[in-house]
């Protein structure tokens, strides 16, 4: 059982699945045990759920997309793309991009 364990955490595909798993678990428990205590504005921990998911994103694009084996203009490209979408998602969200909203 050992060797068994020890063999798939040698696997690159098991410890992104068990990143996967663990970004998840976190998001639910953040997003269900404090949404309604959190201190302050609820929009931060939004962000924060947000910024989780565009990690989860990265790490499916990467290891399950096979984009870590492509050329670095294409990490590039897609890596620019997650921080674009994120920041845009986050920004219209909290209200930073429209004045008067929130």
């Amino acid at each position: 059982m050992r060797d068994i364990l020890r063999f798939a955490l040698r696997q690159r595909t098991t410890v992104v699945w068990l990143l996967l798993v663990g970004a998840t678990l976190f998001s639910w428990a953040v997003g269900a045990g404090e949404a309604g205590n959190a201190p302050g504005d609820p929009r931060w921990l939004a962000a924060l759920l947000v910024a989780v998911a565009f990690f989860k994103v990265r790490l499916v694009i990467r290891h399950f997309m096979e984009v870590s084996d492509a050329t670095a203009a294409l990490r590039w490209v897609t890596d620019a793309w997650c921080v674009v979408v994120a920041t845009a998602i986050v920004l219209l969200y909290t209200g930073a991009l429209a004045p008067g909203v929130g």
